[in-house]
This record gives structure tokens, sequence and C-alpha cells, in this order.
């Protein structure tokens, strides 16, 4: 019979030389510290580094949202940050994250919230991790469905407020199952306090009230598939008092009763659901979907093993999620968080199982392996419980707060919005010319944020990623402008909208372009800027302190209609121009600036031209070579 060479080796033995080396060892790492940092390991195994948190610019705006909090002393009424609902009505449902969020960033900026971020995912994974194992028992299946978990969450992680709701749904899930297992209905008491602080943080505090209500439903239906008519009452009524005294508890806040029915609203809007990208399914496409897939395998695969057994509550809590997960990717975090307990008990049935069907075949040597390693670990568990330090867990966290204050040459360490998908050039710009003083910019939904973290309370935005405060007649409003469509003018026109800040490859900035009545001011590789013809503001904009005390004119960065139209005339009023001895540092200077801020364009070119340089060849060359089709971003990014 054919058996694996590691299993030929008496466990006692194994287990007596690992209680002499570890033996009081309380300083190594636990399996629990090791799941509390999962989140770090799978932020750089699995995306590119700290920024993969701050690919959302809804960061920005909660950032300053907080800010706004600690200056008033108290939480927003109205809307502070838009010049097209400026005074509107505003419930700042998630205030208690933004001021947490406010102080972090007045401490340490980006770096101090990516690692308050980390600290929410850590003790998520640490409570996904328990919840897993005191359902199994069983060390190495915990150990593996929790990386599991934490890997597949990775899709939606984002340094924004919802990264409360996975772990507020873990610990509930945690009380849950405890008083499934020990019938204990004292301890139902702990949610309804939970709650409180829950809904002052986010507003998913409606995934604690809709786990109770399927406990509830599976307790008291699995009691009447076992003939206890009473205990169904029983476990029915515990269950469906606990709900209400948690959705009671959620009209703690500041804005009372108000909060929930905005959010029924809110979440009850088939718009959001069809428009917010965020809201639709996952891409399956992606390469962090196949941990998803993995765990949504294991969820359905569960729940037939806990509808055989009759254990309702297990099925329903597995289909249910399972479910709202491919309904929407915000809530695979969610999902991760609360059926992998589930999977674990179902997954401890099936070894044990497994062992003892395969215990005459070839395969007998695995399992007892399996079986071994599994004593192993329980035995260095239980040795380090004893005298445990949470050592590994502080220093892994220090050295990552280190790296995120230090990242020296490490792109993977730097907290910062990337400048590659935001306007940050075109943002500098703005908040340092000091003509500028107060200009209406009409920008997409993606970037509305980054602009209030950047510009407020200099600027105001037209919107950004508040979708349920906007309104879906104001976003469709918007997504037509973004889309231009036959009315975008008039969009603009009732906003009295005078500057245009997209990206550069998009379709309304190649109609721009063409626009007499609208002229470029700035423009990267990222972003360009539009100034309304006419509007004095733009027409004196000048570069910061070249303007010339030396006998020369102030130089303008927006050529006039003439220079414009001509790009030979304009390379050479932008580069050639000569100019006096007097002024010829300052105009060389003036001149690469020019050449950035209105690179050339053949005048019959329907297209954006590149970023040029100050050589002729050079901008004919990538003229021929940048002609590209323009598409439109026709969801709205929250």
């Amino acid at each position: 019979m054919m058996s694996f060479g590691f299993a030929s080796v008496a466990p006692e033995k194994r287990c007596g030389s690992l209680r002499t080396s570890v033996g009081n060892s309380g300083w190594l790492p636990s399996f629990a510290d090791i799941s509390f940092l999962f989140p770090i390991l799978a932020l750089l195994w699995c995306t590119n580094g700290v920024g993969w948190l701050l690919t959302d610019s809804d960061t920005g705006w909660h950032i300053r949202t907080g800010d706004w909090i600690l200056q008033q002393g108290s939480v927003p009424q109205s809307d502070p940050f838009s010049f097209t609902k400026i005074g509107q009505p505003w419930i700042a449902w998630e205030w208690l994250s933004d001021v947490v969020m406010g102080v972090a960033h007045r401490l340490g900026g980006l770096g101090a919230v990516v690692f308050i971020a980390m600290l929410l995912l850590g003790g998520t994974s640490l409570s996904i991790y328990r919840n897993t194992l005191r359902e199994s028992g069983h060390i190495l299946i915990a150990i593996v469905l929790t990386w599991m978990a934490t890997a597949a969450s990775t899709v939606h992680w984002l340094a924004r407020p919802h990264l409360v709701t996975p772990l507020m749904a873990a610990m509930f899930s945690g009380v849950l199952s405890e008083v499934e297992r020990s019938g204990n209905a004292k301890k139902l008491w702990s949610p309804p306090p939970l709650t409180v602080v829950w809904a002052n943080l986010h507003g998913g505090f409606v995934v604690g009230l809709f786990l109770i209500a399927t406990h509830a439903l599976g307790g008291a239906l699995g009691a009447l598939f076992h003939h206890s008519v009473n205990v169904a009452k029983i476990r029915f009524w515990q269950y469906a008092v606990v709900t209400l005294a948690c959705a009671l508890a959620s009209l703690i806040n500041p804005y009372g009763i108000r909060l929930d029915v905005h959010l029924a609203r809110y979440l009850g809007s088939s718009f959001y659901w069809e428009r917010i990208s965020e809201f639709r399914s996952i891409d399956f496409h992606s390469s962090i979907a196949a941990h998803f897939e993995t765990l949504l395998i294991l969820a359905i695969a569960s729940a037939a093993y806990h509808l055989k057994r009759k254990n309702i509550t297990h099925t329903l809590v597995l289909l249910s999620w399972s479910h709202l997960a491919l309904f929407s990717v915000r809530n695979v975090p969610v999902f991760a968080a609360i059926v992998v307990p589930s999977i674990g008990f179902a997954m401890k049935e099936w070894s044990e199982g497994a062992r003892a069907y395969w215990r005459e075949s070839r395969l007998r040597g695995l399992c007892d392996a399996i079986c071994s390693l599994q004593a192993d670990l329980s035995l260095m568990a239980g040795s380090r419980e004893r005298a445990h330090i949470p050592a590994a867990p502080c220093i892994a966290f220090l050295v990552f707060a280190f790296l995120l204050f230090h990242p020296g040459r490490s792109k993977a360490f730097v907290p910062k919005f990337d400048g590659s998908q935001f306007p940050v050039g075109a943002a500098a710009f703005l908040l340092h010319e000091p003509q500028v003083s107060y200009v209406r910019i009409y920008s997409n939904w993606q970037w509305g944020g980054y602009l209030i973290y950047s510009l407020w309370p200099r600027f105001r935005v037209f919107n950004d990623g508040r979708t349920d405060f906007y309104g879906p007649e104001f976003i469709d409003e918007g997504v037509g402008v973004w889309e231009v469509r036959p009315d975008w003018t008039e969009t603009l026109a009732r906003y009295s909208v005078d500057a245009v800040l997209v990206p550069l490859q998009s379709a309304l900035a190649a109609v721009l372009w063409e626009r007499k009545d609208w002229r470029p001011i700035y423009q990267d590789r990222v972003s360009v800027l539009f100034g309304k013809v006419g509007i004095e503001t733009f027409v004196e904009l000048s570069s910061p302190g070249r303007a010339t005390d030396r006998g020369g004119a102030r130089e303008s960065l927006v050529l006039d209609s003439a220079e414009f139209a001509c790009p030979s005339r304009r390379l050479k009023h932008a580069v050639h121009r000569r100019r006096p001895r007097a002024a010829q540092v300052a105009s060389n200077r003036v001149a690469k600036r020019r050449a950035a801020v209105c690179p050339a364009r053949p005048k019959k070119c329907g297209f954006l031209a590149p970023i040029v340089r100050t050589r002729p060849a050079y901008i004919a060359r990538n003229c021929r070579n940048s002609r590209q089709n323009f598409g439109t971003n026709r969801s709205v990014q929250s």
C-alpha cells in the first residue's frame, strides 16, 4: 500500500518535539497574529500597494467633511462643497468616520488615513479567523479560509468608511453564532450598542438588521423541522425583539429618523443600482475575482450540506449572501466576512468524512498527514495561548507605518492619489494661480472628491461622489454633459459654468477643442482645463511671478484666437519669438510653459494632440501618430 513519507513518523513523537521546541515561546506570532497581518500581505501580493486604497476620490471629500466638522464643532446640515447645490440639505451619514479620517489626516496626512484603513482590515481578518475557528475547531481550515476571504475582499478595498461594515458584520455574525451554539440568549443584547456605533460610522448598519432577521427566520424554521413549535416561537420572538431594539438604536444619531428614511430612499432607487459602477456585479475577468469564485463555489456546496443536515440558519445565510455578492461588488467583502465560518464548519465535516472513506485507499497517507499537521498546529496554538505577547503584529504595523511615511524608492508604500488617474497637475495650477479667485469648474464624478480634497474651500465643485445627495435628475444632467448630449451647453449655462476640467482623451475635451467659445488654459498628460472665452479671469491669467517689470508686456497663458487657429503661427509666437535682452530669461521660461499649456494641433484634426515639446519635428511626428477614437464613461463613478 502506498503512503506518503511524512506520514510514517508517529504524531506523538512530532508533538513531543514541538512541545520542546515551542515551549514557552510567547514572543512568537500566534495564528491570530498571522491572520491580523493578512491584509498587509494581501495588499502587497494581490494589489499594487497602498495606492490601491486611494483609487477612489471619495476619500478626499470624506477627509474634508471631517475637517469641516472639527472646525465647526457640529455635523453639516447643508452642502458646503458644491456650487450647484450650495445650501441644500445634506445628511452626512458617515460623519463619525469622517471625523476619524480628518483627525488622522491632520496628524499624518494620507499615510495616517491608509494606516487607519489597514487597522480596520486587520481587525476584520482577525474576527473572521476567530469565528471560523470557533465554528470548525480546525486551525488549518480557519487560516486558509481567512486568507481566501481577505484576498477576495481586496476587490473593494478603498480608504473609505465602508471598511467598517465588514468588521461590524463579522462581529455580529460571531455573536449570533455563539448564541446558536450555546443557547445563551443574554448575548443577544450586545448588538444594539454596536448598532449605535455602526449607524454613526457607516450606513451599512442595515446589514446587521438583515443578519438578525435571517437568524430569526432560520432559527424558527429549524425548530419547526425538529418538531419543536414552542422553541420555534421563543427563538423567533427573541430575535424579533433584538431586531427592533437594533432598529431603534440606529435612531441615535445627529439626524434621527431622517437617516433611516434617507437610506431607504437611496437603496430603494433602481437608478443608482444601474448607473453606479460599484453597485454592479463583480468583473469576473479580473485576477482578484478568482478568490471570490472559489469562496462562492464553497458557499453553495456548504449550503447544500447544511440543508441536508437541516441547519436552516446556515443555509439561509450562505444562499442570501451569495446572491447579494453576485448582485453587487461592494457586497463581496461583507459576503466573505459572514459566510466563511459556515464554510469552515462544512469543510471540517467533509475532511472527517473523507478520512473515514479513504482509510483503505491510496489517499490515506494524505489524510493522515493533514490530521497530523492539524494536531501540530493545535499544539502550537495551545502552547502560545498560555503566555502570548502580540509582539509580531505590533512590530509589523510599526514597520508598515514607518514605510508609509518614509517609503524611499518603493512606490508600493507611497500614500498619494495617483497622478495618472487624477488631475494632480491641474489642481496645483489652479491652487497657485493668484488671479483665479473663484471659478465654477465642471468635472466628472470620479474627480469631484479629489478636487474637494485639493481645492476646497477656495473652489467648489460641480458634482462629486455623493450621489445620494445630488439625486437622479441632477446626476443625469451631469452625465449628459460628460456624454456630450445635445443639451450639454444648456446645462453648463444653467449652472453658470465658466471652466471645464476633463480627461485629456475624453469626448467632451475633443468637442471643446473645436469650439471657438472655449479655449485651453492648462494641459498635461492626464487632464486639460478649458476656460470660457470672455471670462476676464482667464484673459488675465499669467504665470506666477512672471509679470515683466523690465519694460515687457504682461505674458498671458491664453493665446489669442489668431495664434490658436494657426499652429505654425502659434509655435512662432510661443517658441521662436525673439525678446529684448533685458527680458530674455523670463521669455524663455514663458515660452516653455506656453508649449506645455497650448500644444500644437493641426487645424483640421478632430483629435487631441499630445503634449508637445519645443521642436516642430517632434510635434509633427506625434500629431500623425496620435489619432484615436474617444469613448465616454457611461457609468457614474461613486
